[in-house]
Parts: C-alpha cells; structure tokens; sequence
C-alpha cells in the first residue's frame, strides 16, 4: 500500500492517519485487525521524531487490550518499543514507557520483554535521572519489580544491573 511509496510525505502522511486511526475506540479494533501493529513498527523506525512519538502512543492507546497485547507480541514489536523507549525525544520515551510498564504487569507478555532486553534498555534509562520525571522513574520501577516475577530471568536481571539502577 502507500507506506511502501518512496515517497516520504506520503509515508509520514499515511503513517499519521494510521496513528490516529489507533488513537480512537470507534476504529481502534478494526484498524488492528487489518495489521496496523505491523505497520507502526515501520513508522516508528522512520527516522522521523513525530512519527516516533505518535507511534509510541498508538502503542500505548491499544496496549491495555489482551487482544492488542497478543498481537504487539505476536508481531515482536516490543524490539521497536524498546527501541523506542531508548529515544532521544522525551515524549517518545514516556509514551514508550507506559507501553513497557503496562505490558510488563501480564505474566503472557513479560517473557517477550525480557527476550527483547527490556531490562537493559530500562537500566540505561535510569543512568540520567536528570532527563526523567518521577512518573517515569515509578513506570520503570514498577516494570522492573513485575519483570523480576520471571523466576528464570532474575540472576540475569542482576547482572544487567538491576540492583544499581534501583538503588540511583
């Protein structure tokens, strides 16, 4: 469709409709049923700082349905969430966040967070709390406490150094 157009406006253009096709309940189920969760991961990789950030709230807006969980881990878009997260935008980060902290609170997608390095790029968020307000700084933390519910992964949730982020 148009977002395979080499055309960038048309790109971000289409993109933008998409993100805000998400934004809606009314056309929020059905947008995702036609794989639009595929295609935000596309937009979010752009390039583009407001495509990012409005991808990164897409992700937020669908994510606290099961239904839209199943599909962001059936797509592995958490990779780009995280990605996402890591952003120099701070919108982008606190929308990627949320997104990272909601999904984090279900045993059915913690796993897929933690194979994708959620913990790492939480870490290195907790490195500069200067760029983080205390909303974000509980996001992450609460994050962290539901991921360490994953019996497997909590001697390499050490080693990544979980312990010093929480004690910044």
């Amino acid at each position: 469709g148009l977002l395979r157009s080499s055309d960038r406006t048309t790109v971000f253009v289409v993109g933008k409709t998409i993100c805000n096709l998400l934004c809606f309940e009314d056309s929020q189920a059905e947008t995702v049923d036609v794989g639009a969760v595929r295609e935000l991961e596309k937009i979010a990789t752009s390039g583009d700082a407001d495509s990012e950030r409005d991808c990164a709230n897409a992700f937020f807006l669908i994510c606290g349905e099961k239904k839209n969980r199943e599909m962001i881990i059936d797509v592995n878009a958490a990779k780009v969430i995280i990605l996402l997260a890591r952003s120099p935008n701070v919108e982008t980060r606190r929308h990627a966040v949320r997104v990272i902290a909601n999904l984090a609170q279900y045993s059915s997608t913690r796993e897929n967070l933690l194979e994708n390095n959620v913990v790492m790029a939480l870490v290195a968020l907790t490195e500069d709390t200067s760029q983080l307000r205390v909303d974000m700084l509980k996001l992450i933390a609460q994050s962290l406490s539901n991921l360490s519910m994953v019996d497997s992964y909590t001697g390499r949730m050490v080693q990544e150094g979980v312990v010093n982020a929480l004690m910044r």
